[in-house]
């Protein structure tokens, strides 16, 4: 880990911050999981997500975009409850016997594994801050692969913190967006963060070869 506690913040004052404090990694993971929570307790986010899936080998190679189902890595069990999730009446009934909160609990545990916790922090939140994070991202995520290490964007939460504070918080109720951000303030006081923009949060670990990937399609590179 420490040529990532090394590395260097970029000209424009984006700053890489890293912990690998227990008692952080498992409060940090309970307020990103806040995401899950609140994804599957309001429709239009839940069908957003789910519409992204893709649930067979078949719909990836042809799609080449969204989310592979394997990549999630989850357990057979597991699997059959995001299936059944993907359904809004069905996860709707089901929140009203706690399925919303035992998802993100389930998803607060996993978080709250790995040997570090990385954030990025701009100056402030307009595009050109949150293109300098990606590169501070990137030079992050290749300085871990480099060393043998896996990382995972964990920035759901961070998103909606975004839409929260410049007050275009629809479709999420009053209640989730002061849920939101409350999680996110946690976030800003665990790492001792007294200005700027929290950009970008990943989990970083020793997480061997995935069994899947997602495909991509090849970029439309045009010169003007």
């Amino acid at each position: 880990m420490q040529s990532l506690l090394s590395i260097n913040n970029d000209k424009f004052g984006s700053k890489f911050i890293l912990s690998e404090d227990e008692n952080i990694k498992k409060k940090i993971a309970k307020a990103v999981s806040t995401n899950e929570f609140i994804a599957l307790e309001t429709k239009p986010l839940h069908n957003i997500f789910f519409a992204d899936i893709n649930w067979t080998e078949e719909q990836e190679q042809s799609k080449k975009t969204g989310l592979y189902i394997k990549t999630l890595e989850l357990p057979p069990p597991g699997r059959f409850m995001f299936k059944l999730a993907r359904n809004w009446p069905v996860v709707n009934k089901l929140n009203k016997v706690g399925f919303s909160r035992l998802a993100s609990k389930g998803n607060e545990q996993v978080y709250s594994t790995g040997s570090a916790i990385g954030i990025i922090v701009t100056r402030g939140g307009n595009a050109s801050d949150f293109v300098n994070a990606g590169r501070l991202m990137q030079k992050a995520w290749l300085t871990a692969t480099s060393l043998g290490l896996s990382v995972q964007p964990v920035a759901g939460m961070l998103f909606l913190a975004q839409r929260v504070i410049e007050k275009e918080a629809e479709p999420l109720s009053e209640k989730n967006a002061e849920l939101v951000k409350k999680s996110y303030n946690e976030i800003r006081e665990l790492f001792n963060i007294k200005e700027g923009t929290i950009s970008m949060l990943l989990r970083i670990g020793y997480g061997g070869e995935p069994t899947a990937k997602s495909l991509r399609k090849n970029p439309e590179i045009k010169f003007v």
